[in-house]
């Protein structure tokens, strides 16, 4: 299918290491399938119970939706064990049509009190019957039609206006977006590579023009897609070139549609006593849309912002020598993995820790890599890592109070 340290000289830092540390970084699963055969109570609640032993075992919570034939299925938990559930259920023969709906990551459970809560359409306040109708009425075979596009394009919608509000009502400490991949994602990236992206942009403007706030646009569309973009080339679909050039299409897109939108985002925590960031690439990083990303998440939470593009170790040193940073945000390709890239990135910040101004300096770091694999943010030294767009000014700002 397609959170640090510091020397221990510095206490607080140590301290917000080991509070980072202790949080878990969750992933989320959301798709809809159609059973094989007809399930009776009995084969409904014994295949509720197996799951939720296999749940238990990879310590994952989640939902059960069952309607007329259809299933939904919400899950959550560490990354590895809702993948590897994640890849059972792609090789499961009780149901087909398996369809991703969504995938993020979250804060919080929404349903740790059981492995697996089993909703059914009678008596259920946790849905509303229309997401229910939509999946019994839609057309198995989601490949040919408008009107099926167009379908596809209403679940989304129930289910970022629906089950995400309502869960969120339940769990205040969420922010009031959550970042669910955007099943149109893979096809703006397939666009992407086209030699005019007219069509690109058009998709784009449309969700603009539907009253997607910025980081809606970038947590649920722009970085899903330049993960696309990745997987293609890891697929042999297109050369490294193309995702280059598919990226910067993408900054273009979001500058567009940042100068239209002026307005502060309410989905993005706001300082009342502004913090400097510096926002750059690591050294020898090609790929810039993860600082531009994050360049934009901060100047619109109200921090002063610099952007910065250092060639070597040396010039980002010098940059947080001459000039005060209370963070040092740095990011490495949104498209690739770049696992080899995690030693350079972790000296790149030893240099920056020994030549900064600011001997309390944080360092928070964004990327493929962090949303893949969050615990790489602790090996390559940083403060935090973010998995999103919505989660890069928040770590940053819990780590970096006013006053």
């Amino acid at each position: 299918m397609p959170v640090r340290l510091s020397p221990g000289s510095r206490g607080p830092s140590a301290r917000a290491a080991s509070n980072a540390a202790s949080m878990v970084q969750l992933s989320s699963v959301l798709y809809e399938s159609r059973a094989s055969a007809p399930l009776s109570d009995m084969h409904l609640q014994r295949l509720t119970q197996s799951s939720q032993m296999r749940n238990r075992q990879e310590n994952i919570t989640g939902l059960l939706v069952y309607d007329q034939g259809r299933f939904l299925q919400w899950l959550e938990g560490p990354p590895e064990g809702v993948n590897r559930v994640w890849q059972s259920i792609l090789h499961d023969r009780r149901h087909t049509d398996i369809t991703l709906l969504g995938q993020s990551t979250t804060p919080v459970r929404f349903f740790g009190g059981s492995a697996l809560t089993l909703r059914r359409r009678r008596g259920e306040a946790l849905l509303r019957t229309g997401l229910i109708d939509v999946l019994s009425t839609t057309p198995v075979k989601a490949q040919v039609s408008a009107q099926v596009r167009a379908d596809r394009r209403s679940l989304q919608a129930l289910v970022e206006d629906v089950i995400v509000p309502e869960l969120l009502a339940k769990h205040a400490v969420l922010p009031m977006a959550v970042p669910i991949a955007d099943p149109r994602a893979v096809e703006l990236a397939q666009l992407l590579l086209t030699a005019e992206p007219r069509q690109a942009f058009s998709m784009i403007d449309k969700l603009r023009a539907e009253g997607r706030t910025i980081s809606q646009l970038c947590a649920g569309l722009f970085e899903p897609a330049a993960r696309a973009l990745g997987d293609l080339w890891q697929s042999d679909d297109c050369s490294e070139l193309d995702v280059t050039l598919g990226l910067g299409h993408m900054q273009v897109a979001l500058r567009r549609a940042s100068a239209e939108r002026l307005s502060a985002d309410p989905a993005l925590p706001h300082l009342s006593v502004p913090c400097a960031v510096l926002v750059a690439p690591s050294p020898r990083e090609p790929h810039l849309l993860g600082s531009v990303i994050a360049s934009e998440m901060f100047w619109r939470a109200g921090w002063d912002v610099s952007c910065e593009f250092p060639a070597t170790d040396a010039a980002l040193s010098q940059v947080v020598h001459e000039r005060w940073f209370d963070v040092l945000d740095l990011s490495l390709s949104p498209a690739f993995t770049r696992e080899h890239s995690l030693p350079a990135m972790a000296a790149s910040i030893r240099a920056a820790r020994e030549g900064s101004l600011n001997p309390a300096l944080v360092v928070t770091v964004d990327g493929r890599i962090f949303h893949d694999r969050p615990q790489a943010s602790t090996e390559v030294g940083a403060d935090a890592g973010s998995a999103s767009a919505l989660d890069v000014v928040s770590a940053a700002t819990r780590r970096c109070p006013p006053g």
